[in-house]
């Protein structure tokens, strides 16, 4: 989770209970401890990833106590990839995160979406 800037969750609806909870934990971390193959120690590293996920059903949030870290958003039609230059939103989201900017919601920004 120190490598991606999206992990993508295919058909989220379909995740059992047991590994949502895994996911809500993974979801505050700031970061984890790491020990790589073959090595002899474990390393901290910083958790960049979010996580996106797909559905096809309304009604997939019934969690009171997590749902709030979820934002929704219903796709109304195909999106349009052609032209997006991936290697430059690359280069600027790894420039912000060099920089310290934020990149999280403020408790404001938390309330105005929800």
């Amino acid at each position: 989770m120190d490598g991606f800037g999206l992990i993508n969750l295919d058909e989220f609806d379909r995740l059992p209970d047991r590994k949502m909870v895994l996911l809500k934990n993974w979801m505050q971390m700031a970061g984890m401890n790491v020990r790589k193959a073959h090595a002899k120690h474990f390393h901290p590293l910083p958790r960049l990833a979010s996580f996106i996920g797909t559905t096809n059903q309304k009604n997939l949030l019934s969690d009171p106590t997590g749902s709030r870290r979820f934002l929704c958003v219903e796709v109304q039609s195909k999106i349009n990839c052609e032209g997006i230059e991936h290697d430059q939103i690359y280069a600027q989201l790894k420039d912000e995160l060099q920089k310290g900017e934020r990149h999280w919601f403020t408790s404001g920004e938390e309330e105005a979406i929800m």
